[in-house]
């Protein structure tokens, strides 16, 4: 007896066979198909435009930091001089384009700086401000490299990740151009106005998903290598950095009056950081944006 499987006829032999072949390579499509779908879905570029605005607001604010002494942080014989770099960063790449200005370019260089990374935060001709940004980012850290700390690293990751998707197409000065136009186009032509439509963008999707993958790898080894440093078991890690003049913005020195604070505080952020890795199931998809 023949059973017709599929365009052919199969024997049962050949039958059983692709049933087999279908039940091992069912898990493989599957899991294909989850993989496209977390990576390549059209997503609503709503969420990377609030990123944008929150790391182009923390990249104008450190920036400007850098400017309060430029000559400390970039002059020839300052904190950074060549001479210092050139052992710290031996044998490394190091693109910059502060190597190429020199000391009485400095605040004209640094103005306009900061003059693009406020229009990327705004989003003004995001798609070309933001890889300026980048850049800019990626210069500074460089050349001030005894200065930098982590904040800057996730700046610039964040900056990197921003100039793949549409991060300009909402909440922008961008989206208030498209609309203007769209709405003078209507006038022109006499037609009822309609706003122009944002679609939902793989690209914005793909950004999203390389943030919360390269955020939950950060902080599961920002946690995990926290637990071997005696001073976050003991509690004193966050008052030491309270205590330290050199990171003060406001004093913090009144906590000493309230221990129980700063031993809350290490603790509450290493469980912060490694849960945070942890709920997401060890799959790159924990932070929910």
């Amino acid at each position: 007896m023949r059973t017709r499987y599929g365009s052919g006829n199969l024997s049962p032999g050949q039958t059983r066979i692709y049933q087999w072949a279908s039940w091992l390579l069912n898990p493989i499509r599957v899991a294909a198909d989850a993989w496209n779908q977390f990576w390549y879905s059209p997503s609503d570029p709503v969420v990377l435009a609030l990123i944008r605005i929150f790391a182009g607001g923390m990249l104008l604010y450190t920036h400007i930091i850098w400017g309060l002494n430029l000559p400390a942080f970039f002059g020839s014989n300052g904190w950074n001089s060549p001479d210092v770099l050139a052992v710290a960063q031996e044998d490394g790449i190091v693109p910059s384009f502060w190597w190429y200005v020199s000391d009485q370019w400095l605040m004209p260089v640094h103005c306009l700086c900061i003059a693009i990374l406020f229009l990327f935060w705004i989003g003004f001709a995001t798609r070309v401000t933001s890889v300026l940004s980048m850049i800019i980012t990626i210069s500074y850290s460089y050349r001030a490299h005894m200065s930098n700390f982590g904040l800057d690293q996730l700046n610039a990751i964040l900056c990197f990740y921003l100039c793949i998707g549409p991060s300009g197409a909402l909440l922008s000065v961008d989206r208030w151009i498209s609309v203007l136009r769209a709405r003078r186009k209507a006038r022109r032509e006499g037609v009822p106005y309609a706003a122009p439509v944002v679609s939902r963008s793989i690209t914005a999707n793909l950004a999203i998903r390389l943030i919360q993958l390269h955020f939950c790898v950060i902080y599961a080894y920002a946690g995990l290598s926290k637990l071997q440093g005696g001073a976050w078991w003991s509690g004193e890690a966050v008052w030491l950095a309270f205590a330290n003049l050199e990171y003060q913005s406001i004093s913090m020195t009144w906590i000493a009056w309230y221990p129980w604070i700063s031993d809350l505080m290490p603790h509450t952020t290493i469980l912060w950081e490694v849960s945070l890795r942890l709920s997401s199931g060890f799959a790159p998809c924990a932070p929910s944006f």
